[in-house]
């Protein structure tokens, strides 16, 4: 009795050529598929599953999703490290060493040194990687000014010249875009005639960095909560429909309010995944310079949702929407709308620090004051150099050099 796939070989080659002759001429598409007794006797080919029981194979796409400043970035470089050693992150085990080449268009060389100094804090934890691996088996490249198709040509280039890769990382996905990430045309030109053909014809996968779209319409004067809706949480995505279809699974990242909790949600191909629930909780190491993401019990994460204190969110919304605010005046705006003293104090840091999600950030402004020191002010944006004091100040001084020079220049 003839096997599946020779009867699929026979009947290969019995197919007349396009256009009904048999001039011997080769079709413009050659056909790859078969029946569904070809692919049953093929099986499952372990060696194309990368993450997870299936959740990320070769010639698929994995989308971690997540607001701006919410450290995507470092996200990426711990998987990097632990999947080129075969080790878990973040829940998705590989099954063997992975050979990844991530892409990178926003970080910095500095910012690149500070994020890889998490290698010193994985081992201090006990996390069993190896340097050796992660030498020879993740290489970062640095990639800017190229978008759409010249990236996409780009990147191909860059694999040729590795001797083997599994995994591409792509940080972030808009950088490479090319077009309008909202409009389903320009989003199917890009993954469907670019992207995905590229990982066919390298026969790798790709982990793509991308921003979570604007926050739900207001129901009732209450924000739209869909975290918990996994079918909906998905489309939380920036652009459309297609991003979402594209990719075969998608991790959702969403900041508790108040607090440093993260919920780590995985809205497409969950049962692949190898969690046991779709909802995981994750936070920063208690040292934010370490850059180290650590699973959060999920009892500390419930009562973190569960705070009845105002939210960094909230102070920032007091604030105009164009301008500084006196630091005094913000105090008082403050606390008409509720703020305690403490609260509005320790709100307030936390919404200045560096690591703060851009939503969300402060910036202080040290307003010149030719009477004394400068006064503080706060705003939405940061405040721009020629705004700042000491250029103020210098500019003061040579403006009265120079007035001194022509009064004392009779020529002048």
């Amino acid at each position: 009795m003839k096997s599946a796939t020779e009867i699929e070989r026979e009947a290969q080659q019995s197919r007349p050529h396009a256009g009904g002759d048999n001039t011997g001429e080769r079709p413009s598409y050659q056909l790859k598929g078969g029946s569904p007794i070809y692919y049953l006797e093929r099986g499952v080919k372990e060696e194309d599953i990368l993450l997870g029981d299936g959740f990320l194979e070769r010639g698929c796409i994995f989308l971690v999703v997540g607001p701006s400043g919410v450290g995507k970035s470092s996200l990426a470089m711990q998987a990097g490290c632990l999947w080129s050693c075969g080790l878990p992150a973040f829940g998705l085990e590989p099954p063997r060493d992975l050979h990844i080449v991530m892409i990178q268009s926003e970080d910095s060389d500095n910012d690149l040194a500070r994020q890889s100094a998490i290698l010193k804090h994985l081992e201090q934890e006990g996390a069993k990687i190896e340097r050796g691996k992660i030498g020879s088996n993740f290489w970062i490249e640095p990639l800017r000014g190229k978008t759409g198709e010249a990236a996409i040509k780009a990147v191909g280039s860059i694999l040729e010249q590795r001797e083997k890769t599994d995994l591409l990382i792509i940080n972030p996905l808009s950088a490479y875009h090319g077009g309008d990430i909202v409009q389903n045309r320009d989003n199917t030109i890009f993954f469907y005639s670019h992207l995905i053909p590229l990982l066919d014809q390298f026969k790798i996968a790709a982990l793509a960095l991308h921003h979570k779209g604007k926050p739900k319409q207001k129901v009732g004067g209450k924000p739209q909560e869909t975290e918990d809706l996994y079918h909906d949480v998905m489309y939380d995505l920036l652009g459309g429909s297609i991003i979402t279809n594209a990719a075969r699974g998608i991790l959702i990242i969403s900041p508790i309010k108040n607090s440093k909790q993260f919920k780590f949600i995985i809205a497409k191909r969950f049962a692949e995944s190898g969690w046991e629930t779709q909802l995981q909780y994750f936070k920063w190491h208690d040292d934010r310079a370490v850059r180290l993401w650590v699973p959060c019990p999920a009892v500390e994460a419930e009562q973190a949702k569960k705070t009845p204190s105002k939210t960094i969110e909230e102070l920032y919304n007091l604030l105009p929407t164009v301008g500084p605010v006196h630091r005094d005046q913000f105090h008082l705006i403050a606390t008409n709308a509720g703020f305690k003293r403490e609260e509005f104090r320790g709100l307030l840091a936390e919404s200045l620090r560096e690591d703060t999600p851009d939503e969300w950030r402060i910036h202080q402004w040290d307003v010149y004051n030719p009477r004394g020191a400068p006064q503080v002010h706060y705003s939405r944006t940061p405040q721009p150099e020629d705004q700042k004091p000491e250029v103020i100040k210098a500019q003061r001084k040579d403006a009265k050099k120079v007035k001194k020079n022509v009064q004392c220049d009779p020529s002048a």
